[in-house]
């Protein structure tokens, strides 16, 4: 971004112009550069004001800020730049293009004296000009009072397109209330009207279904007299006879299936005992007779396998006494493993150091003093040698 402002004043009008240009992104191409103008009549605000709002907002907040204040105008064309300031300053279409000119010609001392002199001031016509200005002072009087009113009517412009506006505005704000306004009514007579017409719909829908009812009735009570009618009729006919029948073919039906049942039964249970399977009277009494010789067979066998069982549990209940004895006579021995002695002579021992409060080791048995020979420590005793204990007191 690049900036450049002058301000002009005479004591008392002050006037300040201003370009600022942008750049957006790596571009450097003269299509690229975005230009904005500014003229102000205002002091307040000065090229730092500017330039702050720009990095604010862009161009459109300058822009907005130009429609906000009436001594700031903002140009995004140059000609219409250009010819605000011949406006201002009152000169010709070429003075800016002289003063550029000679510009690059002379030594830039003093802006001011270069332009009062090459743009302001036409020095050949001093004279002339005197002259004009003394014949037509009044001219010039009212000719200024011109100028204040139209500078006048000019900045009044905006105020008056602002109160244009404002009347527009006023106008739709009034449009607006008045439907607001109206908004309750209308809604109230739109619900008014589509409930009165759901209202005219369901009473005609309960009209048809009464009448639907109705129909409905008299068609029940016609077919409820056509029913018993044919009713009597067909009890006349032996009809309840007919109903006997039905419920005992029913019964006989379930008594069949029920034979079959036991029928498929006894022909799985006869293959199973190896019988014949034959559906015949003289087979069944056979197999009938068959069948209870086998019964007693059974039974007997049945018995034999029962005492047999018996006696076999009661061996195992002694075998798992002698296994559970054997097994806590090794616990104890495991749990004194310095002596060979029974447990139960080593309860004794226990017991009698207990009686005389001496130690156990004080009490040794006999047989615990006897020495095994080596090569009999990790083999077993004779069977004929058995050493009995013996407590030394």
């Amino acid at each position: 971004m690049s900036a450049i402002a002058a301000s002009f004043g005479n004591g008392n009008v002050r006037l300040t112009i201003a370009g600022i240009f942008t750049l957006e992104g790596s571009s450097s191409a003269a299509a690229d550069l975005d230009r904005i103008w500014l003229i102000s009549r205002q002091e307040q605000h000065g090229l730092d004001e500017w330039l702050e709002v720009h990095h604010a907002g862009g161009k459109r907040a300058l822009k907005q800020l130009g429609r906000e204040l009436a001594d700031l105008q903002v140009f995004e064309n140059k000609k219409a730049y250009i010819a605000q300031l011949r406006r201002f300053f009152e000169v010709g279409e070429n003075a800016f293009t002289l003063l550029n000119r000679a510009a690059g010609l002379k030594q830039l001392n003093s802006i001011d004296e270069l332009f009062r002199e090459l743009v302001l001031d036409d020095r050949s016509a001093f004279q002339r000009a005197a002259e004009v200005a003394s014949e037509f002072d009044d001219l010039a009087a009212i000719h200024q009072e011109l100028e204040i009113a139209r500078r006048q009517r000019e900045s009044l412009l905006p105020v008056e397109k602002g109160w244009q506006s404002r009347g527009e505005y006023r106008q739709q704000q009034k449009v607006q209330l008045d439907l607001i306004a109206m908004l309750p009514v209308c809604y109230a007579l739109r619900a008014h009207q589509l409930w009165g017409e759901r209202v005219t719909y369901l009473d005609r829908q309960i009209e048809l279904c009464a009448q639907r009812i109705e129909a409905l009735a008299t068609e029940v009570a016609s077919r409820e007299t056509e029913e018993q009618f044919l009713r009597d009729l067909y009890l006349q006919s032996g009809g309840s006879s007919i109903e006997l029948l039905e419920a005992q073919i029913v019964m006989q039906r379930n008594h069949r299936e029920s034979l079959q049942r036991h029928a498929q039964d006894y022909v799985r249970l006869t293959k199973t005992i190896g019988l014949d399977g034959t559906l015949t009277l003289e087979v069944f009494v056979a197999n009938h007779s068959q069948a209870g010789q086998l019964k007693l067979q059974g039974e007997a066998a049945l018995a034999e396998q029962e005492g047999k069982a018996f006696s076999l549990g009661a061996n195992v209940a002694a075998s798992e006494k002698a296994v559970s004895d054997l097994e806590t006579s090794l616990a104890q021995v495991q749990a004194r493993p310095g002596s060979n002695i029974p447990a139960s002579y080593q309860q004794f021992r226990s017991e009698l150091a207990a009686h005389l409060d001496l130690g156990e080791d004080a009490l040794p048995f006999v047989a615990e003093l006897v020495e095994v020979q080596p090569n009999r420590r990790n083999g077993a005793a004779p069977s004929s040698v058995r050493l009995a204990g013996t407590a030394c007191v």
